[in-house]
């Protein structure tokens, strides 16, 4: 847990991935709050859901609560001046067997051995992809192994087939550094909640299904009542039917914290989907 990460005029509170953070798995909903010592009922606490890696190895709130708000008056510094902070964390990520295999992040030796060539490719290398102002220098034959769509296109008679660079258009290169560290190492690493979309746009484009699943098996755990709105309608314009299901099960739970306007935009921008969550608002006794 990290305090004060940001100065200002706010106290700041993250949590921050360690060891015990990793034990938990790297998919956690966590409450942070700081004690109200007069009145348990008062303690300020705020939720979040986050996908912790090495990239985004914290997440939290830089401006939990003003500075001038924490005093031994105002009941959240003690009589000693102490503050105390509430702190608490539970993995959210996907529980069956089949889906922990699918969503480990710790490569097996061996794959660790071809991240290394990955990150180090020296002379090795036999083709450069490029996407969205970076290169990637790469290893055809690890890449038909792993990837029925490169193993297509390594074999077929178009141009591409036999280019020393491939570039791919409109790829985010954040999601193409991810799947090429799946596709060496066998195993998805963790990553920023922004990148869970393209990760799994691009794992469709490349007849990645199992990653896919993987991916919107994270967005689904790390849907805030802030993205619920915008995470439902990719859903369904990606037409992944079981994430949206899932997805609009969550808005049902979370309504009450759902931006006002956002809902308001829902309606005009997509008026059946609107009605569909009203509809089941009524049958589950929540009308708006």
């Amino acid at each position: 847990m990290g305090l004060g990460k940001h100065p200002s005029n706010h106290i700041s509170l993250f949590l921050v991935a360690d060891e015990e953070t990793q034990l938990l798995g790297p998919y956690l909903s966590f409450k942070l709050g700081v004690k109200h010592h007069k009145d348990p009922n008062k303690d300020c606490v705020k939720e979040a859901c986050h996908i912790f890696s090495t990239e985004a190895p914290d997440w939290g709130f830089a401006q939990f609560m003003l500075q001038s708000e924490v005093s031994v008056e105002s009941g959240y510094l003690s009589s000693s001046g102490t503050l105390t902070v509430i702190v608490q964390a539970r993995d959210v990520g996907p529980h069956s067997g089949r889906a922990k295999k699918r969503n480990r992040v710790v490569p097996s030796g061996l794959g660790s051995d071809l991240l290394a060539l990955l990150d180090e490719p020296g002379d090795t290398a036999d083709l450069t992809i490029t996407a969205g102002g970076r290169s990637f220098r790469v290893h055809r034959a690890i890449l038909a192994a792993r990837c029925t769509y490169f193993k297509t296109l390594f074999s077929s008679t178009f141009a591409d087939s036999a280019a020393k660079e491939l570039p791919l258009a409109d790829t985010n290169a954040g999601a193409l550094a991810l799947l090429l560290r799946y596709l060496y190492g066998d195993a998805l690493p963790g990553c920023a909640r922004e990148l869970l979309k393209p990760a799994a746009e691009l794992a469709d484009l490349l007849l990645l299904p199992a990653v896919c699943e993987v991916l919107q098996d994270r967005i689904a755990a790390t849907v805030t009542p802030a993205s619920v709105i915008d995470d439902m309608l990719w859903a369904e314009q990606q037409h992944h039917d079981e994430l949206l299901a899932d997805l609009e099960r969550s808005y049902l739970d979370s309504a009450g914290a759902v931006d006002k306007g956002r809902v308001v935009a829902l309606a005009v921008q997509n008026p059946q989907l609107m009605a569909r969550l009203h509809l089941a608002m009524v049958e589950h006794g929540k009308p708006r």
